[in-house]
């Protein structure tokens, strides 16, 4: 993780970036290091926040049985509450397209998401395989809401 000096140089040192998939391998051990285990496949469009060249936040926008889906935003702990995640959020959805694009999320993050133009949806509509991501995350134990960022 970044060091305390790094810190100082504030958050206005941190750069939010379109990342290469050829840095997945670096990415991957971002996701390792604060404890996020889903794996980064080679059709991902990946927006990182890195602060003196370290990865401090990742996010990505999955393409998975045909839809498009925003998984993975990760910040490191001591980034956190700092407005990178904002950041990285409004860079990806320059990606997105005007294809719908879905969300699985924790409920305190619904107006969040919504900067973006996502919002809280019929869980009966979701894809199935998002679906069942939705009840195996639930079975443990975590709370989460499905979200959609409707297509134009």
């Amino acid at each position: 993780m970044v060091g305390a000096e790094q810190m100082n140089l504030g958050v206005n040192a941190v750069v939010v970036v379109r990342e290469p998939i050829s840095a997945m391998e670096e990415l991957q051990a971002f996701y390792t290091s604060v404890g996020y285990n889903a794996a980064i496949t080679e059709n991902c469009v990946l927006v990182s926040a890195r602060s003196a060249g370290e990865v401090v936040g990742l996010v990505r926008l999955a393409f998975e049985d045909g839809f498009q889906l925003l998984r993975g935003m990760m910040i490191a702990p001591a980034w956190q509450r700092k407005g990178i995640g904002t950041r990285m959020l409004h860079r990806l959805s320059e990606f997105m397209g005007s294809q719908a694009v879905y969300c699985l999320s924790h409920p305190w993050l619904e107006g969040f998401y919504g900067q973006v133009g996502f919002v809280k949806m019929d869980e009966a509509e979701l894809p199935s395989h998002m679906a069942a991501r939705l009840t195996d995350y639930r079975g443990r134990g975590y709370a989460q809401v499905a979200l959609r960022r409707p297509g134009s």
